[in-house]
């Protein structure tokens, strides 16, 4: 804590869903697709690796699913899976 910035603390509601094909294609390559809103903003976050090595793509999305051709992530899952997420 003694690295927490000083200042009031805010609380905020944060809702996470996470997805995957129904095979986890994401899991076994080492990925993992978040989408996170905090009720005003919605974020999709994208990553793969692990340790010092780890990617992370993150921007902002609209709506309740994930856009699936963004980056890397399109590289992962063709076009032909993209609806099984």
């Amino acid at each position: 804590m003694a690295a927490a910035p000083a200042g009031e603390d805010t609380t905020r509601r944060l809702i996470s869903t996470y997805f995957d094909t129904p095979d986890h294609t994401l899991r076994k390559a080492g990925a993992s697709l978040r989408l996170r809103t905090d009720g005003v903003r919605r974020v999709q976050t994208f990553k793969r690796g692990g340790g010092f090595s780890r990617k992370e793509h993150e921007g902002p999305v609209e709506g309740e699913v994930p856009d699936l051709s963004r980056g890397p992530l399109a590289d992962l899952l063709p076009r032909g899976r993209r609806a099984e997420v």
